[in-house]
């Protein structure tokens, strides 16, 4: 599988355990991770270990710069630039060109607080100190006391011309002054630990939504739109599904078996053409992809508080869309050419313009309207699954179904008549536990 590449720009001596760790996390979330120091690192033997380095993030997709206390390799001495430098330029350059979506820089909190400590002391000295007139001599001498290296950082100067550089502080300046364009990518992160990082890298990365669910929402998206080709029709060069012929039938049905309900001419019509085709539809419809991600439980979430997975809206809607599916397929199997023939003959002998009563225990639609409420189902469930996909609403916004079973009552007996897959588990539950409790007793 061709998964997203990133590489990772540093000095290797003060981030050795720091990279292994990102290596480590980036690649069980599905990414490729390029890192100059690894034998999996992929490059031209043959080239300069500079070049390959510069060739390989060509390559890649994302860009991450960690920022430390040392400078690392000199990759030009006149002007100086260190080969983590060139790097960032490099991958600025093929950002700004759309080759690296996202260019993510981040620089060691102890070494910003040091950098802005130096840059108060800076101010201080050419405010205050060399108002002096017997310091003005030694100007030189005290300026370089910001640039000094201490026990936590290392070529001082050279680290922070370069935060300099990654802040773009003068294009800032001079956009401000100009009112030309703001430069783009100049964010910084700090950073104090591993958790601070990956806590953006999750955010920019869209990282706790892995690239394992994005392959399977793919995979799944693919599925979907093919029955959902199957189960459309077009008329005007407008596709819309097949179901919303029998819309309107379906909305004055009762929800009571035996009651009376009319239809007038144009709603029989629309419910006829849905009626000889509709329930057969089922056989043209796939579950192969849904099915296996079910049963992966891709999109199971484990609870910490109760440490159990919960299945969670989507993992929901796969297996409404699996009862769904099988549901109109069993309406192929119950609805023969014998029930196909009376569907025809049923509505043959209509006077134009006429409205006719129906009774809600007519068996022979009962098929009809149930195919209908399968594919409305299947269609809804198929649009909120891929508005999920596309990043267009959240998965709060649960599509409203219709019940397994045409009837909300039957024989005017108030009781529930489609009993849910997890109210049946619920109440098998309970039972076990009052067994337990009568048994300790």
């Amino acid at each position: 599988m061709n998964k997203p590449k990133v590489f990772v720009s540093s000095t290797i001596y003060d981030f050795k355990d720091l990279r292994s760790a990102l290596k480590y996390w980036l690649t069980e979330k599905g990414y490729e991770v390029r890192m100059s120091e690894r034998n999996d690192f992929k490059k031209d033997s043959s080239q300069n270990s500079y070049q390959a380095c510069l060739d390989s993030i060509g390559e890649c997709d994302y860009f991450i710069l960690l920022i430390g206390s040392r400078a690392g390799g000199i990759y030009s001495q006149n002007p100086l630039i260190t080969i983590t430098q060139k790097e960032y330029q490099h991958a600025n350059e093929l950002a700004q060109q759309g080759v690296i979506k996202k260019l993510l820089v981040f620089v060691r909190k102890s070494v910003w607080d040091i950098r802005e400590d130096r840059k108060s002391l800076q101010k201080y000295i050419e405010n205050e100190l060399l108002k002096d007139e017997t310091l003005k001599s030694k100007k030189e001498q005290l300026k370089l006391i910001t640039k000094q290296s201490s026990s936590i950082i290392k070529d001082t100067e050279i680290i922070f011309d370069f935060i300099k550089e990654v802040t773009k502080i003068d294009e800032m300046k001079k956009a401000v002054q100009s009112g030309e364009d703001y430069p783009q990518r100049n964010w910084i992160n700090q950073f104090e630990n591993f958790e601070d990082i990956i806590n953006v890298l999750k955010l920019e990365l869209s990282v706790e939504y892995d690239v394992e669910i994005k392959k399977w929402n793919e995979i799944l998206k693919q599925e979907i739109s093919e029955n959902l080709a199957r189960l459309s029709t077009s008329a005007n060069q407008e596709i819309f599904p097949f179901f919303s012929y029998a819309n309107l039938a379906r909305k004055k049905l009762p929800e009571k078996f035996g009651e009376s309900y009319i239809l007038n001419y144009n709603e029989i019509l629309h419910l006829r053409t849905f009626a000889v085709i509709g329930p057969l539809q089922g056989e043209l419809l796939s579950l192969e992809v849904i099915t296996a991600a079910i049963n992966a439980g891709v999109y199971l979430r484990y609870n910490n508080q109760i440490g159990k997975y919960n299945s969670g809206n989507i993992q929901k809607a796969l297996l409404d869309m699996s009862l769904s599916i099988k549901g109109l397929k069993r309406q192929k199997q119950l609805f023969g050419e014998k029930e196909t023939v009376g569907i025809i003959n049923k509505f043959s002998q209509i006077p134009i313009g006429a409205s006719l009563t129906f009774n809600s225990n007519d068996t022979l639609l009962f098929g009809v309207y149930a195919a209908h409420d399968y594919q409305h189902n299947i269609y809804q469930l198929s649009k909120y699954l891929l508005g999920i996909f596309e990043g267009i609403i959240t998965d709060d916004k649960y599509p409203v179904l219709y019940p397994e079973g045409v009837f909300k009552t039957l024989l005017n007996n108030d009781e529930n008549a489609v009993i849910l897959p997890q109210e049946a588990c619920e109440a098998c539950i309970n039972e076990l536990k009052m067994e337990i409790e009568s048994d300790k007793k």
